[in-house]
């Protein structure tokens, strides 16, 4: 690559096409660079709070909480975006090895195939925050969510007429390469790729090969990852010095529009819940090129819920839903890991045994259950009890030895016998066991025992 080629806007081709890019974490937590956890130390915690200008994380909440997600104000997110950086490979000046060639091995050969942009300006980044959450998990950790995404001004550009040719149809354009091709878009490509440097019997070749057209599409697509991201900022660290980084979903893709055209066009399927009184509405609203609303019944919307992300950014959802008046939609909301204190507390006291049941084995649950609420939930069914019994102490916001001693009284022998199996039960109990009335309760404490 010659010097010309590095140095913007000078002795290259001069083509009408901008292209800018943009990358779309969705949801995403922060991680440390340290362990590669989500679960973030209280003293980062207090270096994230104080980066964004807040003293604890309820006041955080509390200025975020009025805001529906991709509302929150520009003032709002410009504080909390002083905790992140955006890294620009650009910025770096190592074009020559963001721009190099695309390499591809091909029927035993590797194709070197030359990058088909060039920065034409000095690149710039914008950031969108459209979701922010900090939940406290445990031992004062706590897990960061977010919905986020950054895009770049218009500053890349085609290296010739056939480069943009080229990105006007596969790169911005609809057009995507590892699709089959029709005939025009096949003689764009081998142009391209013997503007490019391939042979062109081995270009004719490699157009009817899937395979390659797909590592050649993800060639050109991934370099997104390499030119822009976002991260923790240099200042904020955890107590060893660690810094973080986002992971996460993620979309990426360029572009000649605006960014919040593409934000728009990844929010793909909205649900939309109206509460009156006992009465909950449920509608699935499609956006494309054309706008779907469909009213759907608690069967479809309980698979909908189950195949939604376990993540806190659905926390309000889940909410909404558990008051929902089909037990099955609410079951679905109960096998959750990531439903919040307010919405277990809900579930806690619903009427109906397979909610709880499917409750009780969560990490939601483990976290934020009770002693008095799973003693309570234990009286209303057997199954729930059982299965309390048999993991007591992994309720990390409960009396364990308070639980094991409610339930190795309970009057089903299959409650006080899984109390019997578990080795976590105290010895105290487990003698007492030894002289209960059913022998296979006897016979399981007396195991637990030896």
């Amino acid at each position: 690559m010659s010097e010309a080629d590095l140095t913007y806007g000078v002795d290259r081709y001069k083509s009408p096409l901008l292209i800018g890019l943009w990358r779309w974490y969705a949801p995403a937590t922060l991680k440390n660079v340290g362990d590669d956890s989500d679960l973030i130390s209280a003293n980062a915690v207090a270096n994230l709070l104080r980066e964004a200008g807040f003293q604890y994380v309820e006041d955080l909440t509390r200025h975020l909480s009025p805001f529906k997600r991709g509302e929150i104000p520009d003032a709002l997110q410009n504080r909390i975006m002083r905790i992140f950086k955006v890294d620009t490979g650009f910025l770096d000046n190592d074009l020559e090895f963001l721009l190099r060639p695309i390499e591809i091995d091909y029927d035993g050969r590797q194709v070197k195939i030359r990058y088909p942009l060039l920065p034409a300006q000095p690149v710039t980044a914008d950031v969108v925050l459209a979701a922010f959450r900090i939940t406290t998990v445990k031992d004062s950790s706590a897990r960061i969510s977010m919905r986020i995404g950054v895009a770049t001004n218009d500053f890349l550009a085609p290296r010739g007429a056939a480069d943009e040719k080229f990105c006007e149809r596969f790169v911005v354009g609809n057009a995507a390469l590892k699709d089959d091709l029709n005939d025009d878009q096949k003689k764009i490509l081998l142009s391209w790729l013997t503007a490019s440097g391939v042979d062109a019997n081995l270009a004719m070749e490699m157009l009817g090969d899937d395979q390659f057209r797909l590592e050649l599409h993800n060639g050109i697509f991934d370099r997104i990852e390499e030119i822009v991201s976002i991260c923790g900022s240099d200042n904020l660290t955890d107590e060893n010095g660690n810094t973080f980084y986002i992971d996460g979903e993620e979309e990426k893709g360029f572009s000649s529009e605006t960014f919040n055209l593409k934000i728009e066009k990844q929010i793909l399927v909205d649900i939309q819940v109206t509460t009156e009184t006992t009465i909950m509405k449920t509608t699935l609203i499609i956006e494309g090129k054309k706008k779907l609303s469909i009213e759907i019944g608690y069967d479809d919307l309980s698979s909908i819920v189950s195949s939604l992300t376990d993540s806190p950014d659905f926390e309000e959802v889940f909410y909404i839903l558990a008051a929902h008046p089909s037990a099955t939609v609410r079951e679905s909301i109960a096998g959750k890991d990531k439903i919040n204190e307010e919405t277990v507390k809900m579930l806690a006291s619903d009427s109906d045994a397979v909610v709880i049941r499917a409750l009780v084995k969560s990490d939601a649950a483990r976290l934020n259950l009770t002693t008095e609420q799973l003693i309570e939930m234990t009286k209303r069914d057997v199954d729930t009890a059982e299965n309390v019994a048999c993991s007591f102490e992994s309720y990390f916001n409960a009396e364990a030895e308070d639980i094991a001693e409610a339930l190795a009284q309970h009057s089903d022998p299959r409650v006080r016998n899984a109390i019997a199996g578990n080795s976590s039960s105290p010895k105290k109990i487990l003698k007492n066991l030894l002289k209960d009335e059913d022998p296979r309760v006897r016979a399981s404490a007396k195991q637990s025992l030896e």
